[in-house]
């Protein structure tokens, strides 16, 4: 009865959010500009806002982060070599291969996971798991960023030593990754934010995680199914069923702590993200698939990440 209980309070309040999104979206009140400026503010400043509060605030586990990013990050590129007998299968090339191999590894971290990783803790351990998480994103989102342009790029058989400025740009303009080094500097000088700047950035990191979702959901509502439906199942088999699996094979091989291991699994679990969907737009990768495959993948990591939540919270 207790793991019910943690599995719908960790799950609930996200598929909830997420529903209440979509109907605004329906009934014409999150219009898709609105979701645009939103998402803007979010990436832009409550989740870094957010990143950095819950990172100086608790003690900073370096090693665990480490572990738990190595085992995400190292699960993300063994994803792609899962995407290959699809892509023979399914006979991918061009502009659809990147959104595949994209939505087969890129998960939607910051603003599915870290929720669901937050709200899966116990009062007495929301704050450690938290920074956890928080930490292992900074270690992670890099890397995601890295291996999207990559992909998408080889996509476009544009992938050669002119790329080299595009990749670095994404990768460390990142807010995110601003965030948390922001965060980490904090923490390891023992400093404080001081009871001004705390509680605004408190403030503007309680605002990220309701409207981030509530966003997806009308992201969702908007997008729906594109076409593509064939080769965003298999996008979704990889990156919900068979990376969370193969990740637990690993995580439990290398003698990861609950903490690390749940924050693990979750990352793992996360659907397809969003903000692929908006990349994939912009260099030219297919976005009927793009977006059908972050439709699918929500959908069926909710049930992934509540059975992980049910085994390991």
């Amino acid at each position: 009865m207790i793991r019910d209980m943690t599995v719908l309070n960790a799950i609930g309040p996200v598929f909830l959010l997420m529903l209440t999104g979509a109907l605004l979206h329906r009934s014409g009140r999150l219009c898709g500009d609105m979701v645009q400026t939103l998402n803007w503010i979010n990436y832009w400043v409550a989740l870094p806002a957010l990143l950095i509060v819950k990172i100086s605030a608790a003690p900073p586990d370096f090693a665990g982060a480490g572990r738990a990013g190595a085992v995400v990050g190292g699960c993300a590129l063994l994803s792609l070599a899962l995407c290959g007998p699809f892509i023979m299968l399914l006979k991918l090339k061009g502009p659809e291969l990147g959104a595949f191999l994209q939505a087969g590894f890129r998960g939607n971290l910051a603003f599915l996971a870290l929720p669901v990783v937050i709200y899966s803790a116990a009062a007495d351990v929301s704050a450690q798991r938290a920074a956890l998480g928080a930490l292992v994103l900074g270690v992670v989102v890099p890397l995601y960023n890295l291996i999207s342009v990559i992909v998408l790029l080889i996509g476009r058989h544009e992938l050669g030593v002119r790329s080299i400025p595009l990749i670095l740009r994404k990768v460390f303009s990142n807010p995110l990754l601003i965030g948390c080094a922001i965060g980490l500097t904090l923490s390891w000088g023992d400093a404080s934010l001081g009871l001004l700047l705390s509680r605004t950035l408190s403030a503007m990191g309680a605002f990220s995680l309701p409207t981030a979702l509530l966003c997806i959901g009308g992201v969702i509502a908007e997008m729906g199914l594109r076409g593509r439906v064939l080769p965003a199942c298999a996008a979704t088999m990889v990156k919900s069923v068979l990376t969370p699996f193969v990740g637990f094979l690993i995580a439990r091989s290398c003698g990861l702590s609950e903490h690390e291991m749940i924050v693990t699994l979750l990352f793992l679990g996360a659907p397809s993200a969003v903000a692929g969907y908006v990349m994939a737009q912009q260099m030219g990768a297919d976005e009927s698939l793009a977006a059908t495959s972050v439709m699918l993948s929500t959908l069926v990591s909710l049930g992934s990440m509540a059975v992980i939540v049910h085994l390991f919270a």
